[in-house]
């Protein structure tokens, strides 16, 4: 069933960012580090002011239709730079600076002598909080390429 199938405008927004903020939630808990949720908020004003969120709203239902029937999905290049189109599963790297998260806590932690949260030093990857393992991430790519 078609997600944002006869909406209004304001209607589509509001389905869409619920469903940034759900993912959002999900992956990094309900009280996401300032940086992260700055970064929404701030790619979410330019999705506004350039008005592209109907854009975004119809790549985010192509991509939950493709994947239902089974095919692969993600595109590359400068929407590679949004956050918003990663929690989507537009893209398929996190964009934002190099980091861990714990699985258990959700508590991140920063690293920017790295470019890549692959890179990080796995001294890096426990938690401080709960001693657990954590998941190294981020690309640090730039949001302002694509918006």
């Amino acid at each position: 069933m078609p997600l944002y199938d006869g909406k209004s405008k304001q209607e589509i927004e509001a389905i869409l960012f619920q469903s940034i903020l759900d993912i959002l939630h999900k992956k990094y808990g309900t009280q996401p580090d300032q940086a992260i949720e700055k970064r929404v908020r701030q790619e979410w004003h330019a999705m506004e002011v350039n008005e592209n969120t109907l854009d975004v709203a119809v790549l985010h239902e192509l991509c939950l239709w493709m994947r239902q029937e089974g095919y692969a999905y993600w595109l590359n290049g400068y929407a590679g730079s949004s956050f918003i189109l990663y929690l989507l599963g537009v893209t398929a790297a996190n964009p934002l600076p190099a980091h861990c998260l714990c699985p258990q806590c959700r508590s991140v932690k920063w690293n920017t002598q790295y470019k890549s949260g692959f890179d990080l030093p796995q001294s890096f990857t426990v938690c401080a909080v709960d001693g657990s393992a954590m998941e190294a991430d981020g690309q640090d790519i730039p949001w302002q390429n694509l918006w």
